[in-house]
């Protein structure tokens, strides 16, 4: 139960309600049901049950902050850097729900981050795919790219 922030009491009735940041979170406007004053929350699914299988095949729970430095290593010259790179993992991180899976590999992960860093940022899709796939080569890297 969501607490009113001006009265601590546990009952308030939703006024208004929409999707926000690519489906990744809810917004609602409430209104408390004892003081009458109304209040936003955000709210969104932690993906906290998730296991990342590495390449190794060691298992460990999802992090966030592991994509989060990924991509904010290969976006070098963003403006705003923080606030893009955090809608960015919040698209990550709803493409990654939307599998529906308990458990998903490392390179599942990182096909979806160059997925969505195509139709953000090309220099930062490049930096990134570089780093992650590590291409041999002109005609490995072209190969790559055209996949994503």
């Amino acid at each position: 139960m969501i607490k009113c922030p001006y009265c601590r009491e546990d009952f308030n009735d939703v006024k208004n309600s929409r999707s926000t940041y690519n489906g990744s979170q809810v917004w609602r406007r409430r209104l408390c049901r004892k003081c009458g004053k109304t209040f936003t929350t955000y709210e969104k699914v932690r993906p906290d049950f998730l296991f990342v299988i590495k390449k190794s095949g060691r298992k460990e729970r999802y992090s966030r902050e592991n994509i989060y430095s990924g991509i904010y290593r290969a976006a070098l010259d963003w403006k705003d850097k923080e606030k893009i790179v955090n809608k960015i993992v919040d698209i990550v991180e709803s493409k990654i729900l939307d599998l529906g899976e308990k458990e998903v590999k490392t390179s599942e992960i990182s096909d979806i981050v160059l997925k969505v860093l195509k139709h953000s940022n090309i220099k930062t899709f490049v930096r990134f795919l570089t780093y992650n796939k590590q291409p041999q080569g002109e005609e490995e890297f072209t190969k790559l790219f055209r996949k994503y």
